[in-house]
């Protein structure tokens, strides 16, 4: 499964640079569940650095995407204090 997600971020991160605001919402609701469930895979150095980058731009999107990119933070925060 690890590798599955961890091929998938990049498919991800660009999604949510795309010009349609559906493709960007969906995206960035996969994106902050997948920062909830799937916190170790995303908290690998190179996942993590490409992945916050995209979620703090986002918060400057659409309110829909700006929200679930600010849930895909909080589950970062989160789940980064239960280790």
């Amino acid at each position: 499964m690890t590798n599955f997600i961890g091929s998938l971020l990049p498919t991800l991160t660009a999604l949510l640079r795309d010009d349609n605001l559906v493709v960007r919402q969906t995206a960035s609701w996969t994106l902050s569940r997948t920062c909830e469930f799937y916190y170790k895979i995303i908290s690998h150095p190179h996942n993590f650095n490409s992945v916050l980058p995209v979620l703090l731009e986002k918060l400057q999107d659409d309110s829909k995407v700006a929200c679930h990119a600010c849930w895909g933070i909080i589950n970062l925060v989160e789940s980064g204090q239960e280790i």
